[in-house]
């Protein structure tokens, strides 16, 4: 699917009415940095016509829900949020997918496009940071 499509489907996820609530800050189980991102999807008029492997979005989400399943097992409510942020982040901006606030990463321009250093990167297979733009940072060391 192209990006265009793929902001599409993301955005069907959300109801007018969560839309509305979200707007009026009345989703409490959506934490402030969440929120933030999926207004910032809501708004979001294109994207570009880029090719999305379907299959790398389902990946996203089932890593995603996996990962929920285990740290964050009470709180259902607010793994549809998670995915959608990550899946938006990733997929669609090319940004990391935590807010750089939580994991410190540095940026470094290089041949005019911003590349990402997370210090919390996990070199693990199938978890949330395969699909992050964010590099290791030993290399922005290199």
């Amino acid at each position: 699917m192209t990006k265009t499509e793929l902001l599409a489907s993301l955005k069907s996820e959300v109801s007018n009415e969560e839309y509305q609530l979200m707007k009026l800050r009345r989703m409490p189980h959506l934490s402030i940095s969440n929120r933030k991102v999926i207004l910032d999807m809501m708004e979001h008029e294109t994207a570009s016509d880029d090719w999305i492997d379907d299959i790398k979005v389902e990946q996203l989400r089932s890593v995603t829900y996996e990962y929920l399943r285990k740290y964050l097992s009470e709180h259902r409510e607010g793994w549809r949020w998670v995915f959608l942020c990550c899946a938006y982040t990733a997929f669609i901006l090319e940004v990391p997918m935590h807010p750089q606030e939580w994991v410190h990463y540095t940026t470094k321009l290089v041949d005019g496009k911003t590349e990402y250093y997370c210090p919390a990167k996990s070199n693990q297979m199938n978890t949330n940071c395969t699909f992050c733009v964010c590099k290791y940072v030993e290399e922005a060391e290199e």
